[in-house]
């Protein structure tokens, strides 16, 4: 693999990672700003958590990512464009609604955007797999995380505090504006995904959940499961202290 295809993927992938991070914060935690601004009960803005839950459990159809490939894009190719699309119309969706008036319009809409949010990035990660040498992986898993911190920053200090004054309308198609910008760029990717090189196999997805085989692991996992039920599932109303 030459050196500028690696430096062109790894461009690409931190665009497409501060594209999901930008929207995927937003729909966790912007829209609550906005219903909480609007006057709209604590119980209902709960509701948002749980429409969230989708993105946690992306594991569930990344299966299906890794076996089935859409449109010539590549292995993974297909899945970026369709997903990131998907995001740009949800966007467009949200924006004839608002969620001061229209909450229970707006939900199903941000757990819709949770699912294609997680498609695109278990579609990322398997791009990264495949196109990226083992030695460049720590760089592209870095690259992702400093993007994610990257875009938490614009978000709230640019998109929020700037242009939440001017309203829903404004934020929402600012967000619109940046993943559909981002939308072209991450297509370089697709570009110049590779073909596979010998001597280098992703690992099957199911091997990775080898690890449940040990009890410690499952112990784990079954705690962090338990303590955020009672995060995610807002609390009955007559049970509030």
């Amino acid at each position: 693999m030459s050196r500028s295809f690696e430096n062109r993927l790894l461009v690409a992938i931190g665009v497409v990672s501060f594209a999901c991070a930008l929207v995927a914060q937003f729909a966790a935690q912007g829209v609550a700003l906005f219903m909480r601004d609007a006057g709209i009960a604590s119980a209902t803005i709960g509701l948002l958590y749980i429409a969230a839950i989708p993105y946690t459990l992306r594991f569930l159809w990344a299966p299906l990512i890794d076996r089935v490939q859409i449109g010539r894009g590549g292995r993974f190719g297909g899945w970026l464009l369709v997903s990131q699309a998907a995001v740009c119309l949800l966007l467009l969706a949200l924006w004839a609604f608002d969620p001061g008036q229209s909450p229970y319009a707006v939900i199903p809409l941000i757990g819709a955007m949770m699912i294609a949010l997680g498609t695109l990035q278990t579609a990322l990660g398997g791009l990264m797999v495949k196109g990226l040498p083992d030695t460049a992986y720590p760089r592209g898993a870095s690259l992702q995380a400093a993007a994610s911190a990257l875009a938490g920053l614009v978000l709230g200090a640019c998109i929020l505090y700037l242009l939440g004054p001017l309203g829903w309308g404004a934020v929402i198609l600012s967000l619109l504006a940046a993943t559909a910008l981002f939308l072209v760029i991450s297509r370089t990717a697709l570009s110049f995904e590779p073909k596979g090189s010998p001597g280098h196999t992703p690992p099957a997805f199911w091997s990775q959940l080898s690890i449940f085989r040990r009890p410690e692991p499952r112990r784990l996992f079954a705690a962090v499961f338990l303590l955020t039920v009672p995060v995610v599932i807002p609390m009955p109303p007559n049970l509030c202290f």
